[in-house]
């Protein structure tokens, strides 16, 4: 068994990769997407909008609900891929870490990883890489660490 390298995890709201680095070049180790990520509002909610009273009279007002069915999808996306890292980790397939993906999603990644993984994270960038290819993922990593 190869003594386990750095890992990057390329994440968005609706794809991830794992990718890894040996002397070949870039490859996915494994790669997931949403189910739910292109679904429409209507079919992520089974209900009409929540109704008020007026307090007086017979009016009634609908109530907005209190998040986006689409960015709760999105938080409950990244929990799945850190939980996934979080079991990679844990059979020792990574020793580091890389995140790349939006801002936003690289933060509820992050804040659902195990703490032992977090400690595993060497590196942070804040770009959406998903739609890039293996071939040219080093055009975005020109120094790489080297496998160990």
């Amino acid at each position: 068994m190869t003594h386990p390298g750095t890992w990057l995890a390329i994440v968005d709201g609706e794809h991830a990769r794992f990718v890894m680095h040996d002397v070949h070049g870039f490859h996915t180790v494994h790669s997931e997407a949403s189910n739910t990520a292109r679904q429409r509002t209507a079919e992520l909610v089974s209900d009409r909008l929540g109704r008020s009273f007026e307090s007086v009279g017979t009016l009634r007002h609908a109530i907005a609900p209190r998040s986006d069915p689409h960015t709760r999808e999105k938080q409950h996306f990244a929990a799945l891929i850190a939980a996934e890292l979080n079991t990679a980790a844990a059979q020792s397939h990574f020793a580091r870490l890389i995140l790349a993906g939006p801002s936003r999603t690289l933060q509820a990644v992050e804040e659902a990883l195990d703490p032992e993984v977090r400690r595993r994270i060497e590196g942070r960038v804040a770009k959406s890489l998903a739609k890039v290819t293996d071939q040219d993922l080093g055009d975005h990593f020109p120094a790489w660490p080297l496998v160990r």
